[in-house]
């Protein structure tokens, strides 16, 4: 079965807080608070001694504005399977970019050498975030893709496949609302002053 990529948008504080305790974000996309007890410390022969065992650390406080409700992200056609397609019609190359036309890059860049410009939330190659600051980049190259862009680029997508067939208008489209509704979810983000989490669903 497929990993679908989405993205929603995030403030700067909860992506960071995500980056720290990468074991939240589940509970983040479920509204629900994270469980980040630690155990305590292991007791030195002193402390054991004299009975004065240490005690674990208070879990760290979630960010303000940590979400009480199910997150829902926005897309339902960049998978792992098809998120060169996406890379290519935003950048109309397969090349390795950075910046904001690295998006869907994150999904399939992997090595010592990475280029996207992303933080891997959960350092696994699956979840990342742009912060604020990045994100009216994301925004702009999303809004410009139009329907040309999309038919050149899956086209040349297919014969690189080895597919030779000239792809419809229906496929086109459909695609193309797929950036529109990635292009207004990062204008969200751009308006709120939040950055963008780009996440496996």
């Amino acid at each position: 079965m497929a990993n679908y990529l989405c993205i929603l948008p995030a403030p700067d504080s909860h992506i960071k807080f995500i980056y720290a305790h990468p074991q939240s974000l589940s509970a983040y996309l479920d509204g629900e608070q994270p469980d980040l007890k630690d155990l305590p410390p292991k007791p030195t022969l002193w402390q054991k001694l004299t009975g004065r065992l240490p005690e674990a650390p208070p879990p760290p406080e979630t960010p303000e504005g940590w979400p009480t409700v199910e997150c829902v992200p926005v897309g339902d056609a960049v998978n792992h399977r098809n998120v060169d397609l996406f890379h290519r019609i935003l950048n109309g190359t397969d090349e390795l970019v950075t910046g904001g036309g690295s998006l869907f890059q994150t999904w399939f860049e992997s090595g010592d050498a990475l280029k996207h410009s992303a933080i891997d939330l959960t350092r696994a190659n699956e979840d990342y975030a742009f912060m604020s600051d990045q994100v009216a980049d994301i925004a702009e190259q999303l809004s410009r893709i139009d329907l040309e862009m999309v038919r050149t680029g899956f086209q040349q997508w297919l014969t690189q496949q080895g597919k030779m067939y000239e792809v419809s208008d229906d496929e086109c489209v459909d695609i193309l609302e797929e950036f529109e509704r990635f292009a207004d979810c990062a204008k969200e983000a751009v308006q709120q002053s939040k950055g963008l989490m780009v996440i496996k669903c």
